[in-house]
């Protein structure tokens, strides 16, 4: 089953024309695919399996979408980054602004993102989805849309931007109980790192879709040192497979150098060191020096 998307490619190369018999794409699959060769090929396959078969299984996937729901979540985090740019509201924060408030130096600009609240039509009748609510569940671990914990890393600025029914009051009060909490820190050197904008204009949800529709919302764009975890499984996913040398000769045979990757290796395992000693506390020392004098 997981061939039939190759058989249906291999069919549209057989119809066009680019290959003039299916047995000269059995042999390519054997040879240059690692088929198995005890099953003839992959349009002998198709042959065995039923063209009948085959349709109706890619008909039947092509309609599942099991991607919808992220979608939908990025969608609403990029309708909230340029939602300043085309409402009103009462603290527009411009486009620019995030960029100047969210990236302390040139290469620690690898942003978080989450949104609150993402959840269905069916629970939305019975959920209050107030300001400190929604504020509390973007700093949530199921609302980032990256595999990390910031909960065990420290932030060095966030960017909330709400939209809908919110007011400044209900916000002050919301990041007041934000900063108490234990589990949310910040670097020393940046402690009230917070940027908030509030859009009079609620989130809108396309028609069909799981998401509830909502009065606020909030996205959070965040700069923490946590998304070192991140870069931290890329390099052992990468480590098992180059210490291999796997699919190594297809990059050699398009041009690149080996060498280049053992650079781009050295490059992210720097990047994830100054993302730790970014993390890391400052501002001791300087304290000691203050007590002598």
């Amino acid at each position: 089953m997981v061939l039939f998307p190759t058989i249906n490619e291999a069919c549209r190369v057989l119809d066009e024309g680019v290959v003039a018999r299916a047995s000269a794409l059995d042999v390519a699959s054997v040879l240059g695919m690692s088929f198995p060769s005890y099953c003839g090929g992959i349009m002998f396959r198709a042959d065995t399996v039923g063209s009948k078969h085959i349709y109706l299984s890619l008909k039947k996937w092509s309609e599942r979408d099991e991607l919808k729901e992220s979608r939908m979540s990025v969608l609403q985090v990029i309708s909230s980054l340029t939602a300043s740019l085309r409402f009103d509201g009462a603290l527009n924060v411009d486009v620019n602004e995030f960029q100047t408030n969210l990236v302390p130096y040139p290469r620690i600009h690898f942003m978080l993102s989450s949104y609150a609240p993402v959840i269905s039509a069916e629970k939305a009748y019975h959920e209050q989805l107030s300001v400190a609510e929604i504020t509390s569940s973007a700093f949530e671990p199921a609302s980032m849309m990256a595999k990390c914990d910031p909960r065990h890393r420290k932030y060095m600025a966030c960017c909330l931007m709400y939209r809908g029914d919110v007011v400044p009051k209900d916000v002050n009060a919301a990041l007041a109980t934000i900063k108490t909490k234990m589990t949310i820190q910040f670097v020393n050197w940046c402690p009230t790192g917070f940027k908030c904008g509030i859009n009079y204009q609620p989130p809108t949800v396309v028609p069909g879709g799981d998401l509830a529709k909502v009065q606020r919302a909030v996205c959070m764009i965040s700069n923490s040192t946590s998304v070192a975890k991140v870069f931290s499984r890329i390099d052992h996913k990468f480590d098992l497979m180059y210490a291999k040398r796997t699919f190594v000769h297809w990059y050699v045979g398009k041009g690149m150098e080996e060498g280049e990757f053992s650079e781009a290796r050295e490059d992210l395992a720097a990047l994830e060191k100054d993302y730790e000693e970014v993390g890391l506390e400052s501002g001791e020392g300087d304290e000691d020096e203050g007590d002598e004098y």
